[in-house]
């Protein structure tokens, strides 16, 4: 019984070289050919403006107008709106008119954001809107506007955004009536 072996036979005495010729060949033909695609890439339009591309989706929007308009509000008012209404019916009534209120504000932002298409929300709103009949008057509508976001709204919601969390987290670790001096303490 024989053992075959396929070896194969070099069918030149350069055939090591010939195979390392080929090899650099290819090598520096794909290396040509990268450098082609890279200068090609490099190269840019006089006229050419980079700019972010301007892509909101279904999903992300949903959710930015349901974090934006109903907020972290819907964690902590339903206990006093029980408490104000006294009647679990009367308490799912004013809930559904406070979302369809919130649904009328989602769509009113939705309709002015088809009609001016520009960044920067309110203050590109009033620019345009009041700004138009009088120029001085929305510049300045949107900076007092821009400002009590800034100065007053953000700050506040943030605050509450703080109180929610932690009113919350300390219910999962302590059960104490004085959950108040225990939150102050965190923050």
């Amino acid at each position: 019984m024989s053992i075959q072996t396929n070896r194969a036979e070099p069918s030149s005495p350069n055939a090591h070289t010939d195979f390392t010729c080929n090899q650099e060949q290819q090598l520096s033909s794909i290396s040509r050919s990268i450098e082609e695609m890279n200068s090609d890439k490099n190269e840019t339009l006089p006229n050419e403006k980079k700019a972010l591309k301007r892509h909101l989706g279904l999903f992300s929007g949903i959710s930015f107008i349901l974090g934006t308009i109903i907020g972290s509000g819907i964690f902590i008012s339903p206990i006093g709106v029980l408490k104000q209404t006294e009647s679990i019916g009367l308490c799912l009534v004013v809930w559904g008119l406070c979302g369809l209120i919130s649904i009328l504000g989602a769509l009113c932002y939705a309709e002015i954001g088809t009609v001016i298409p520009l960044s920067g929300s309110e203050l590109a709103y009033m620019r345009e809107g009041i700004g138009s009949a009088h120029a001085r008057t929305g510049d300045i509508l949107a900076f007092i506007v821009n400002w009590a976001n800034t100065f007053i709204l953000l700050p506040s919601s943030t605050a509450i955004l703080a109180l929610t969390f932690g009113t919350y987290f300390l219910s999962g670790v302590t059960n104490s009536k004085h959950q108040i001096i225990y939150l102050s303490l965190v923050f």
